[in-house]
């Protein structure tokens, strides 16, 4: 798909350069995604931020042990925990996090930009434009909103399919691929299979082109990357099942009773939908809500790159494989989705170009490209700042909650109650002794992490009642059992928990701390 400079139909901006280009990518993207965190301050937003990251973070510890956890569900790939425990250990957990959260998508810009210009051979001006505008689209946005690993995914994956447009010619350039794919593998598994299906499909276009030196070239570079995904699968302990922390604390985990979880390899989603038809719903419902917006542009921009191509291959499987085969698909189907806002945005912003080409005045395309963004984009910021009690018409789709928030401006619980989460849980952590456990349901567990210490322990039910972990505490041989839940006559996405076997023993605004109390 080449968009020479002469051919893209919008007006040249000033100073578009390669170099400037980079630079502009980056800092769109990155004031993007600072501007949410901004608003929620000093809340914290994303959900996997407090209940996968900053817990990890706070609860690591260089040990043969934790280095076990992180390759348990649902943490996988070591690589970006690994490089943030230092920085979490001076600055803390969460401002580590949102440096992390700002940077990255700027870099995610940055890389798009770089895509198309070396894979893609698009002019500065058409690939500043494509990435803003995958960049402020919602779905990437969510990405970006707590998915850590997922953008540095995307980062190296773009990065290395970049550099292979002709990256074999140049050992350093070969020697950059391997390191890349390494640094892909260890950091997340869903874009270092990407990386395999696309080189893969690359290294055979070559062979039956007659380029078999080339085409070896790229299998071998992807060997390294092939190898590390293959032995962090070996290891793969499955669900962690208890832990000792850095901070003294010991954590249980209850095992989830589906067969198979949604981050598992394999999963059996008609255990966990209940019905087939449930299942192809809310399949459709997702993709769908995702990408209609930029589906008509996508169509009018579609191309025979090849690269483009062999990524949506890449991608529609397991996005759809559950349809297909819902006994035995692939885990994390709507990440696989989420990703396809990728090559879907570059398709729609190629689409986007040639509307744009067919207005004859060059400063009314200049206009109409503005035009393009501005309606993408509003979309995009409206997703990022809005309040969740008050989020744009479009994204209120409480059947879609599982996989997407109606703003960036959640969290594992409502932002009007992080602040008391973390005061009444400080208080708890005054009171418990050797004899005490804390339970927590799975939206409360980063919270807990980041609070209790010493010589206490956690029992974390995911999903479930705090009762289905009464008998680990029993066995356990505690006599104080402790629960964190909000006060009656609030709720948790219409969660409903049995408080008739528990009374309040400390409140801070809607929350509480409630003892087990049977009789």
């Amino acid at each position: 798909m080449t968009t020479s400079g002469s051919t893209t139909g919008l007006a040249k901006p000033r100073g578009v350069t390669l170099r400037t280009g980079l630079v502009y990518s980056f800092l769109f993207a990155s004031t993007l995604r600072l501007i949410p965190e901004i608003v929620a301050w000093p809340n914290v937003i994303g959900y996997d931020t407090v209940t996968y990251y900053a817990s990890v973070l706070a609860h690591l510890a260089l040990t043969p042990d934790h280095l076990k956890m992180l390759l348990s569900t649902p943490n996988y790939s070591p690589l970006l925990y690994l490089l943030l425990v230092p920085f979490a250990r001076i600055f803390g957990e969460f401002p580590t996090l949102r440096f992390c959260a700002v940077i990255t998508y700027g870099l995610l810009g940055a890389t798009i930009f770089t895509f198309t210009q070396w894979q893609l051979e698009w002019s500065p001006k058409a690939g500043l434009f494509a990435s803003i505008l995958a960049a402020s689209y919602f779905v990437l946005l969510r990405i970006g909103l707590d998915l850590f690993k997922n953008v540095v995914g995307l980062v190296l994956l773009l990065a290395i399919l970049a550099l292979m447009q002709g990256g074999y010619k140049t050992p350093r350039w070969r020697i950059l691929i391997i390191v890349l794919g390494v640094l892909l593998a260890a950091t997340y598994q869903l874009s270092a299979l990407i990386l395999l299906f696309v080189a893969l499909g690359l290294a055979l276009f070559k062979l039956l082109s007659g380029r078999g030196s080339a085409a070896l070239w790229i299998v071998t570079s992807i060997l390294p990357a092939a190898t590390v995904l293959f032995i962090l699968t070996l290891l793969g302990a499955g669900a962690a099942s208890a832990f000792f922390s850095a901070r003294g604390v010991a954590v249980y985990f209850l095992p989830l009773n589906a067969q198979g979880t949604p981050s598992s390899p394999l999963v059996n989603y008609l255990v966990q939908y209940g019905s087939y038809s449930a299942l192809t719903a809310d399949v459709e419902r997702l993709f769908l809500f995702l990408y209609v917006p930029i589906l008509p542009l996508a169509l009018l921009g579609l191309n025979r790159n090849r690269v483009l191509g062999l990524m949506t291959l890449a991608l529609l499987p397991g996005s759809f494989s559950l349809i297909v085969f819902p006994e035995a698909a692939v885990g994390l189907w709507y990440r696989w989705m989420f990703m396809l806002t990728i090559p879907l945005a570059l398709y729609a912003a190629n689409g986007s170009l040639r509307l744009v080409r067919r207005v004859k005045n060059k400063k009314r395309r200049l206009y109409a490209a503005t035009l393009i963004l501005l309606v993408i984009g509003s979309m995009g910021v409206g997703f990022a700042v809005l309040p969740a009690e008050a989020p744009l018409a479009y994204f209120i789709r409480p059947e879609l909650r599982p996989y997407f928030p109606p703003t960036m401006q959640t969290s594992a619980i409502p932002l009007r109650d992080e602040q008391d989460a973390m005061a009444i849980l400080k208080q708890l952590d005054t009171m418990m002794g050797g004899d005490s456990v804390l339970l927590v349901h799975e939206s409360f567990y980063g919270w807990a992490s980041l609070t209790i210490t010493g010589n206490t322990t956690i029992i974390d039910y995911h999903l479930g009642q705090p009762t289905d972990a009464l008998p680990l505490a029993r066995e356990l041989g505690f006599t104080r059992v402790y629960w964190v839940w909000w006060l009656p006559g609030y709720e948790w996405h219409n969660y409903q928990a049995r408080l008739d076997l528990f009374r309040p023993v400390l409140q801070s605004g809607h929350l509480a701390i409630f003892l087990y109390s049977p009789n």
